[in-house]
């Protein structure tokens, strides 16, 4: 059985590079260690440039810290890699759900009550004009609180 080295030094341009890229996701995590592998996954590959998607701005910079051992162990691997751009979001790190927490809902006021003859006179008024019972109560007592009853 042939190394994977061995492999991808016979394979040519794009088939080559996505070769290579596949097998980098595969073992990202044992490259560049649990926590940081954790956070960031290598996204693709342009001309000799490794472009790795971080979860977090303190993700990058510690991609950014490692780097050159990161570059080192790429080498070694047989891949072409002569620079590393890491950046923030996208690449399918979700952001944590944000729970936000708003001030306590205000004390319903009381129902404001409605003179009861007000209420009579203003059903009286409408009750030729609206045939729905809801509605010309609603109407009703709207006009009874104005005064227009």
């Amino acid at each position: 059985m042939r190394s994977f080295r061995e492999v991808i030094s016979e394979a040519r341009g794009e088939v080559r590079i996505g070769l290579g890229l596949a097998h980098l996701k595969r073992m990202w995590r044992g490259l560049v260690g649990e926590e940081l592998g954790s956070r960031s996954r290598p996204a693709s590959f342009e001309r000799g440039c490794l472009l790795v998607v971080c979860s977090s701005s303190s993700a990058r910079m510690k991609m950014m810290m490692c780097k050159k051992g990161v570059l080192v162990a790429l080498r070694r691997l047989g891949l072409p890699v002569e620079d590393i751009r890491a950046v923030v979001g996208g690449g399918g790190f979700e952001r944590p759900l944000e729970v936000k927490v708003s001030s306590p809902r205000p004390k319903a006021r009381p129902r404001p009550q409605v003179d009861p003859e007000a209420l009579e006179r203003a059903r009286e008024r409408l009750a030729g004009l609206v045939s729905d019972p809801e509605i010309l109560t609603a109407l009703a007592r709207l006009m009874a609180l104005r005064g227009e009853g």
